[in-house]
């Protein structure tokens, strides 16, 4: 007898499975089964692979429709293979042609997944919060789409008016922005990578710890990579819900790490496995890829694990019941203390600069219109000297003073990027200041020396509007 298959295998994640994925064949003789397919590592070049094994190895054969389960028995540890045979007839002839034979120790296991399953289910019947958060991240999208926002690379400008995290608007007031950027993406790609992992996680994630603390692990691990984000990025804009997934991840571990003894075995290493790894690889992807938020992710990271070891509870009902409430409530005080902490570490001094520099830019055009309009009066009537220096000295000269007086009060420390814009603006308003000064004396007085004092300051300015320009491009 012998009978070939095409099939196609599907890799489980965990560390004890036949190392075989993608298409391949089954071929299975009288006393044996001849397995061939590609076995792929991360980053290299697929390989072909064959495996011969004696039929009497082969055990624990489950069949769901198209897909076949088996385990090869081994004295090192089984290995678990499954594949999709295309259609349930071929599924249901594989199945009779391989042995019956089940396992005691599978038996066990099946039963530990059956019973962890059942009190997964009935404690969280319903894990509708996951649900939601994916419909409602997706119509946020559409309705920017609709707006007029890229579907691809959406413009810096649509991001912001959206609620994107931008550092110096979020430290001036528009703290908003720590909530409203998760719920936004930059492109359809980024929406759909964050929408598949939300989907896969979120279910299980929200039935291990209950929908209402569900909610608190996701928008806290959103926050908390929000905050990370602006501490370690503050002229960077970041979106998207990748903080708030890294936190559910992170309460998944933490869950582990605290009633791990109740998730039977299999399900354990399967979870170890599949979320370490999920972790493990982004994590380095990000630092890899310029544009990735990775402070971000690190920052829902640890907020999860932090929240999500807090509001643990065992899947008990009638605990739960008891507790609940008591438990949410306090996850909802540690959130509030805990992010209020980290946003009291958060250099402000960007947000504070940059509003300076918008009221900065207002006050500067007005100076110049006003400088022009009391330069051609004097043009045109030379003998209104005095009267034109008046002008000069009360629409443009206070204002640079003002404007010199107020970034002089900022505290921007030394070691910055804005240190450095910071300090060439003042030397800018400063020459203005000098420059204007000049003028209006050398108005009133009929002083050449002066107006020459003027003009040479102008030059200055313009010197200095150089050096601020190469400053922002980063020459």
């Amino acid at each position: 007898m012998r009978k070939s298959f095409d099939v196609k295998f599907i890799p489980s994640g965990s560390g004890d499975e036949l190392k075989i994925n993608g298409q391949g064949t089954v071929v299975i003789y009288e006393d044996g089964i001849e397995i061939t397919g590609k076995y792929t590592k991360t980053f290299a070049t697929p390989k072909d692979v064959k495996h011969l094994f004696h039929i009497e190895k082969i055990a624990n054969v489950i069949r769901t429709d198209e897909t076949i389960f088996f385990q090869i028995l081994d004295d090192n540890g089984d290995l678990n293979c499954s594949f999709d045979a295309g259609e349930s007839s071929v599924s249901s002839q594989i199945e009779l042609m391989l042995p019956s034979v089940i396992t005691q120790k599978f038996q066990k296991q099946m039963f530990e997944i059956h019973e962890f399953t059942e009190k997964l289910f009935r404690t969280t019947p319903k894990a509708y919060v996951s649900d939601f958060l994916v419909k409602f991240i997706i119509g946020i999208f559409i309705l920017m789409v609709i707006n007029g926002v890229g579907i691809m690379s959406p413009k810096v400008e649509g991001l912001i008016s959206w609620g994107s995290n931008v550092s110096y608007l979020t430290t001036s007031g528009q703290w908003w922005r720590l909530f409203t950027c998760m719920f936004i993406h930059i492109g359809i790609i980024h929406l759909i990578f964050n929408i598949w992992v939300l989907k896969a996680v979120g279910p299980l994630v929200e039935r291990l710890f209950g929908n209402a603390a569900f909610f608190i692990i996701f928008l806290f691990s959103g926050v908390c990579g929000s905050l990370n984000s602006i501490y370690w990025h503050s002229n960077s804009i970041s979106a998207g819900a990748s903080g708030a997934i890294f936190g559910i991840s992170g309460a998944l571990l933490a869950y582990i790490a605290v009633f791990g003894k109740s998730i039977p075995m299999e399900v354990f290493k399967d979870l170890k496995s599949s979320y370490l790894s999920f972790i493990v690889y982004n994590l380095i992807f990000g630092a890899a890829i310029t544009g990735i938020d990775n402070a971000a992710h690190i920052g829902g990271l640890i907020g999860g694990f932090v929240m999500g070891y807090f509001l643990a509870m065992p899947l008990d009902l009638d605990l739960r019941k008891v507790k609940v409430g008591s438990t949410i409530f306090k996850g909802i005080i540690l959130s509030v203390v805990i992010t209020s902490f980290i946003w009291s570490l958060i250099p402000k001094y960007t947000g504070e600069f940059q509003q300076t520099l918008e009221w900065f830019a207002k006050e500067e055009t007005a100076a110049n219109e006003k400088f022009k309009y009391h330069i051609k009066i004097l043009r045109d009537h030379p003998e209104k000297a005095i009267e034109v220096a008046d002008g000069i000295d009360k629409d443009c000269l206070i204002r640079w003073i003002s404007i010199v007086n107020r970034f002089s009060k900022l505290k921007i420390p030394t070691n910055t990027v804005v240190y450095r814009r910071w300090q060439v603006t003042l030397k800018f308003a400063k020459i203005q200041q000098d420059s204007m000064e000049n003028m209006v004396q050398g108005l009133k007085r009929n002083d050449i020396n002066k107006i020459n004092k003027f003009k040479e300051l102008q030059d200055q300015a313009k010197q200095t509007i150089i050096e601020m320009k190469n400053i922002v491009s980063g020459n």
